[in-house]
Parts: structure tokens; sequence; C-alpha cells
């Protein structure tokens, strides 16, 4: 099959059956490259977001395992126990939160 091709800047950005007079008059095979990068265009540059995540995941995490949420909690014992160390005075937001984490301890403890 072959394409009329649109183009903005000189890259493809539309596809037609048929020719579209005043903006897809160019005749273009469908194996030819710039179709191919049209109808499989490279994926999105990570973002820093998933850049930080790999990097939260891999490098904090104390766990085998490749969950994210193991490495968040990994650091949040770690955060709630050097506070804790520290003698810290804690605001009534994070005594909640740590005395929440306490009780999801309590109600499923680390093997031995």
């Amino acid at each position: 099959m072959s394409y009329f091709v649109q183009r903005d800047a000189g890259v493809v950005v539309g596809l037609f059956d048929a020719r579209q007079p005043g903006f897809a008059e160019e005749f273009l095979p469908a194996d030819h490259p710039d179709v191919a990068a049209f109808l499989a265009p490279a994926p999105p540059p990570p973002t820093y977001r998933d850049l930080r995540k790999q990097a939260y995941l891999t490098e904090l995490s104390t766990a085998t395992s490749a969950d994210p949420l193991d490495a968040i909690g990994d650091t949040l014992d770690a955060l709630i126990a050097e506070l804790r160390a520290r003698g810290a005075p804690a605001s009534p937001e994070f005594t909640a939160i740590a005395a929440k984490v306490d009780a999801i301890k309590a109600r499923f403890p680390k093997p031995n």
C-alpha cells in the first residue's frame, strides 16, 4: 500500500489513501522510512520523574523485589527510625503516619 503524505517542517504528520489537494499531494510507498517513522514513532524520552522513579527503585530499596512500593516502604521505615532515634519533635500529621506504619508492621511482621 502507498500513501499520500502531509508534512509539517519536513516531517510526515498525516497519511491518506487518496490525494488531498493542497496539503497531501506527495506520494510515498508504504516501506518508505518517513512512512515507517510516522506509523511507529520513537517513544518519548524519559521524564525526570521516570528517571527518579527508576533510581529510587534501584538505589533506595533494600528489598530484592522490583516493586516500587518496596522502595517507598524501605525509605519510609528508614526515615521514621532516624527521626525517632534523634528524638525529633514530630507534627501531628507525622505522628499519625508513624502510628499507622507501626500498626501495619504489627499486623504483618517481617519474617526472620
